[in-house]
């Protein structure tokens, strides 16, 4: 298997992060971000906002997806994005940077996380009700295009986990690009790498 490693972003990460944007169509970061330019604000937003958290999945050093938390004016509810690089789709990375960002929102004190719906994306919005967690979808008062769909990470049926971030031995290393090894962290089998 590939060992899967998980860290917190570095400012030193813009130019893999560019890469992993870049990697994706318009659309998809229109859907995840409200933006189609893989721009500085993109990129700032996630290695530089005090009220942004921004964990990197990486394999053998090279970025592979991310996810990150944001604050919002209400105390209790995030905002999140990810996005992981199309040839590791379907390779269950955004199910391990899912339950790391749960955790890590957990731990920091949110009760919700709330991320917007493309209107169009009819994929997730027939998902999204179906997910344990599940609260509300509405359209988003900013832009009526998007809904705001909103999931308690308080509900019976979704397992938080301590975050392999917060161990105390879980330290990134100074340099971009390097990672602890520990926690074990999941690990990809050859027929999920096929």
């Amino acid at each position: 298997g590939t060992e899967l490693g998980l860290r917190k972003v570095f400012a030193l990460d813009t130019k893999m992060l560019g890469k992993i944007l870049g990697s994706v169509s318009t659309h998809s970061l229109q859907l995840r971000f409200g933006s189609v330019a893989v721009g500085s604000g993109i990129i700032d937003s996630l290695t530089k906002s005090p009220d942004v958290t921004t964990v990197i999945a990486s394999i053998n050093g090279k970025m592979v997806g991310f996810t990150n938390i944001c604050s919002t004016k209400e105390p209790e509810v995030c905002e999140m994005a990810s996005l992981v690089h199309q040839d590791y789709q379907g390779k269950k990375i955004g199910k391990v940077l899912l339950n790391e960002r749960n955790g890590i929102a957990k731990a920091l004190g949110f009760k919700h996380i709330a991320n917007l719906v493309d209107k169009k994306n009819r994929l997730m919005i027939n998902w999204a009700p179906k997910q344990p967690g599940f609260i509300s979808m509405e359209s988003y008062k900013r832009d009526p295009q998007w809904n705001r769909v909103l999931f308690s990470l308080e509900h019976k049926d979704i397992k938080i986990q301590t975050p392999a971030l917060m161990h105390p031995y879980a330290r990134p290393q100074e340099e971009a690009g390097e990672y602890v090894e520990k926690p074990k962290l999941p690990t990809i089998s050859a027929e999920e790498e096929a």
